[in-house]
């Protein structure tokens, strides 16, 4: 029998293993590192909070609806419902890699900063972008006037 076959088999059989084993201890799945992006973030939180401004809304359009009801229907919405589905957009959109370095990011305390600020700045945001839109739909509006492209009133 011969040994330098029989050595060589077995060299390329442990270095395969060895490196078959090192790359999954150092890669993490896509999804894996989503969902620690999100938990980061606290992606599942700010949705809360965004249910629970359109449960606002709903309570003042639907007066006659006992407050028991939405606070039934608040607790049970779990934020991880939310972060399950939304794992796979950033997994379409973003490598294991660019997201472990947005973790990064989303760690120091700029990061944290970011993510305890995001809610007020996108809902203060939000109400510019209102005044903004219907500041555009009035000058629109005045324009078609202006150019005879809608009958006056």
């Amino acid at each position: 029998m011969k040994i330098g076959p029989l050595i060589t088999a077995i060299a390329l059989c442990v270095v395969s293993a060895s490196i078959s084993a090192s790359q999954g201890s150092v890669k993490r799945d896509v999804t894996q590192v989503a969902h620690e992006l999100l938990r980061v973030t606290g992606a599942g939180e700010l949705g809360i909070r965004m249910m629970s401004q359109m449960i606002d809304v709903q309570r003042r359009t639907l007066p006659d609806v006992p407050d028991q009801f939405w606070q039934d229907f608040m607790a049970e919405v779990n934020p991880d419902d939310l972060n399950r589905l939304v794992v796979p957009v950033y997994a379409r959109h973003f490598t294991a890699e660019e997201m472990e370095s947005m973790i990064v990011f989303y760690r120091t305390p700029a990061g944290q900063k970011l993510v305890s600020k995001l809610p007020v700045i996108t809902e203060e945001s939000m109400a510019v972008g209102r005044r903004w839109g219907m500041e555009l739909g009035l000058r629109i509006a005045r324009k078609l006037k202006e150019n005879g492209l809608v009958p006056e009133e």
